[in-house]
This record gives structure tokens, sequence and C-alpha cells, in this order.
């Protein structure tokens, strides 16, 4: 198994992403050369994988299977996935007292815990933060099958360890410097590789989940995807302005030729969406990339000048707006950037034969940084192999706990997707 670090990205203080690529030091219980690995891995062993490319003075194009989707960023500053918001509808917003409240009275047998628990299954949580409605959602299904109270232990807690662990109220948190960006754009950029986007609102098994609960769901689950990411599914290096991740190779970025061979690859020849990191700078911005398109230049002096338009979706959109549905896109994004190649004095138009190649303009601060192109086979059960890891500190295991129902140990949000989604 090969586990890929991305890092924090940043944003200007007024719009503010996630990206929780901010770990540094979870992985010390991974052996050194692993780290070292990672950290020497370069742009040309991923081109030495792929096939020649040709292209000519004509556009190349091309889109993945699907179109990416909008999903808000989940802030750990305001800790929507546990405490959740107002939706000028149903749904409340929660103080920290509340939802610790609402943990407690889980598994509490007083009188005041169940009349509340009553309630909300009453309204079918339509209230409660997508981890308070998961955390009911479970209690439902052990009770279906144990006596009330009888198997606590198979309860899930997800909304207690989603505020202990990602809820930054001060310095004493271990991301505290990061609480103006960090969140889980990397877990949503990631689910768009597998999932379509939720667009309607079911009430399953007696609770309530609208698109944004799923939403919110799969971008947790998949934030821990980013830590079983195959060496050969990675294009570059994502760069935080401070150190470790500060030094000249992290600094490097994929070259033009080498994402276009990249984008030839995954996007067009897959038809995959991949993740990129779209801030060369001190941020790490990431989201789902599902189109791009190439023009260039006849060759001059050596020199081709070409265009590159990039297709991918936001994670600034509002936390209950559902996009597929919507003719319009609102949430689809693109961005052009320029580039120089230096060919040989015949050349052939093969991406082989290009000799070098450089961002120009305002481009060098605005092409991707990293990128990711797929997961490591089997992550979902790999992710159990480090639960009494520090990997704890970033993946909510209560979100994705295994229950016995009867029919042996099972992950039991998977159960809720598979319902969702049928």
């Amino acid at each position: 198994m090969k586990i890929f670090q991305f890092l924090t990205k940043a944003h200007n203080n007024n719009t503010l992403c996630l990206c929780n690529k901010y770990l540094t030091h979870w992985i010390s219980f991974i052996d050194s050369s692993s780290v070292q690995s990672m950290k020497t891995l370069t742009a040309l062993f991923i081109t030495s994988l792929f096939i020649p490319s040709a292209f000519s003075q004509t556009t190349l194009s091309g889109k993945a299977s699907s179109v990416s989707w909008g999903g808000h960023w989940w802030t750990m500053r305001n800790g929507e996935l546990a405490l959740g918001w107002d939706d000028l509808k149903s749904r409340k917003n929660y103080s920290v007292a509340q939802a610790n409240q609402f943990d407690a009275c889980i598994s509490a047998a007083t009188a005041a815990c169940k009349k509340l628990i009553q309630s909300h299954i009453k309204n079918n949580g339509v209230a409660l933060s997508p981890m308070m409605k998961f955390d009911l959602w479970v209690k439902k299904q052990v009770d279906a099958v144990y006596a009330e109270g009888s198997a606590v232990s198979m309860y899930s807690r997800a909304t207690n360890n989603e505020l202990k662990i990602h809820y930054i109220t001060g310095p004493e948190h271990r991301h505290y410097e990061a609480s103006g960006f960090a969140g889980k754009c990397t877990g949503w950029s990631l689910s768009n590789m597998d999932y379509s986007e939720p667009t309607t609102t079911k009430t399953i098994d007696g609770i309530t989940f609208t698109p944004a609960d799923i939403k919110g769901i799969l971008a947790a689950i998949y934030n821990g995807a980013q830590f079983f990411v195959p060496n050969e599914m990675v294009l570059g290096n994502a760069f935080r302005n401070y150190a470790p991740d500060n030094t000249p190779e992290i600094k490097a970025d994929p070259l033009p030729h080498d994402l276009i061979v990249a984008f030839e690859k995954h996007i067009k020849t897959d038809k995959k969406i991949i993740v990129a990191d779209m801030d060369p700078t001190e941020g790490v911005w990431n989201h789902p990339v599902y189109g791009y398109s190439v023009k260039l230049d006849a060759p001059k002096a050596g020199k081709v000048l070409g265009t590159m338009i990039i297709n991918y979706a936001n994670d600034e959109v509002n936390t209950d707006e559902v996009f597929t549905t919507n003719t319009a896109r609102p949430d689809l994004l693109s961005r052009t950037i320029s580039f120089e190649l230096t060919v040989p004095k015949s050349w052939d138009k093969k991406i082989n034969s290009v000799k070098s190649s450089k961002w120009i303009g305002e481009s060098v601060n605005k092409h991707p940084d990293s990128l990711i192109f797929g997961l490591e086979t089997g992550w979902r059960k790999s992710i159990y192999e480090y639960k009494n890891t520090d990997m704890k500190l970033e993946v909510n295991y209560q979100l994705i706990k295994k229950v016995n129902l009867g029919s042996g140990f099972k992950i039991i949000v998977d159960d809720l997707l598979t319902k969702y989604y049928k």
C-alpha cells in the first residue's frame, strides 16, 4: 500500500475553502522510506507510464464519462457536519452543548433523553446535522435488531467524534493556525470519482436525509481516502508556504506537457474525473476536474505557444444547493492557462518530442499544483489497519464504523448509501 500526503490550502480571507491536506505529522507511523518515496515522486515517472500523445494545431480535448458536481467544503471553523446550519426551513444550527447532549442521549435511558430522542424520531430527524442524523439512524438500526439499550457499543458517535477531531474552537486545536481555511474539499472532490451528486431528499428507515446530508457524509468518508493514493496515481506535489512543505522539490510543479499527457490519459482515454489542486502557491485547493481543451500555435523558432482550458466544479457554493438537475449548472467553472513548449526544429507534434515546457504570464500562479488520478483498490478496508494510529485524528472512524446487525460486522454507512442511491 502506498499512502499519499496532501496538505492544506488557503484562500483569501473572504472566500475561504477547505482542503484538509494540512497534515504533516500523522504519517510518523509510516516507515521513513515510504515517506521519502512520496516526496521524490517526479513528473517524469508519471509521464513514462503513458502512451505517446500526438497533437497538431487543432484543439486537443477530452471529457470524463460524467461531469463533476459542486459541493460545500464543510469548514472546521463552523463545524456544520456536527452542528448543522440554519436552512431557513426545518434544519437548525446547534450549539456544542446541544450536540453533546444529543450524543449523550443516544445511549442514555433517562426520561429526558428518551423524550429528546423520540422528538427527533417523530420528526424524522429533519432538524439535525448530517452526523446527528447518521447517529440517530444507526441507533434505530441497532435497536431494531437488539433490545433497546442492550447493544450500546454498536451505536455510532460520529457527531461527538467530528467535534473532537475537526471542530476548531481555539489555539489548543492542532489546526488552529489553519482555521480560516481548513475543511473537507479534498473529501468532496474525491467522492466525485465514485458517486453521482445526491439530488433528492429521502426518508430512510424513518430518518430524512437531504442531498446536503449525503454530500457531507461522502466528504467525511473520502476525507480518509487522501491517504490511500498510489504513487503512480499522483502528479506533482501539494505546496504550502511553510516548513516542511516549502522545499524546492515540493515547490516544483507539473510542467505543461506533463499535464497534457495526464489529461489525455486519464480524462480523455480512461474517461475519469480527476482531482486537481488548482493553486500552485501557498494554498491547496482541490477540485474535481472533468474536462479540458488545448490549443497550440504553429512552431516558431523552436517554440510553441499554447492555451489550456480546464473544466471543474466549484466548492464555494450554498450548502443545500443541487446542481445536476439544473441545466444552467452554476457550479461549473473553467480556467484558461497559457504555456510555452520548446520543441525540436523538425517537430513531429508528439508529446515525447517536447524538450521542455513552462507556464507563462499569469498562469505561473494559476496552473494546477498537484493531481490525483485514482485511489488504492480496497482503501475502504485498508483504512481500518490504521485505526489505532495518528490517522484517527483525521478520519472519523465512528462514521465508518462496522456494526453487526445479524449477518456479521459490516460498514453500516455503506448500507445507508446503498439505500439512498437505489
